[in-house]
């Protein structure tokens, strides 16, 4: 099954939220305070739909003006991980924010998702740092050259 992923319309922020809840705060006891941070109004949200269910999400917000751009909140759900799901969200999100002229895109990366995004062209900077209780490294990705 090929996954379809869309740009959530308002009326969907409440399932990407389930999405994030069920991953982040039921199963990796992030506190629901710090998953639900207030900024998802100002972000754009992902969902990725497999067969009518929502089984994937992210959302991206601009940093700097239009020139980086950062991920976050990429999910999927555990009985849909292992079939290049996350891939795919990341495909339209990167297809999305190159289009939108980002010049590069800034993460926060959990330890255990690096080589996920190392894959896909990110390098990691800086040193550890814990968040939310779980071990992140900062990652980026040049898009384009520069001025």
């Amino acid at each position: 099954m090929e996954l379809l992923v869309t740009r959530a319309e308002p009326r969907e922020l409440s399932t990407c939220l389930t999405l994030r809840l069920r991953v982040f705060v039921e199963e990796q006891n992030v506190p629901a305070e710090l998953e639900v941070d207030g900024l998802d109004a100002e972000a754009v949200h992902y969902l990725g739909w497999l067969d009518g269910e929502a089984v994937a999400t992210a959302r991206t917000r601009w940093l700097e003006g239009k020139e980086v751009a950062k991920v976050e909140r990429v999910a999927v759900l555990p009985a849909f991980r292992g079939r290049g799901f996350g891939h795919r969200i990341m495909d339209a999100v990167e297809r999305d924010l190159a289009e939108g002229g980002a010049l590069q895109i800034v993460l926060s990366a959990q330890v255990g998702a690096i080589r996920f995004y190392e894959v896909r062209g990110y390098r990691a900077e800086g040193a550890p740092f814990w968040e939310a209780g779980i071990e992140h490294r900062k990652m980026r990705r040049l898009l384009a050259d520069g001025p």
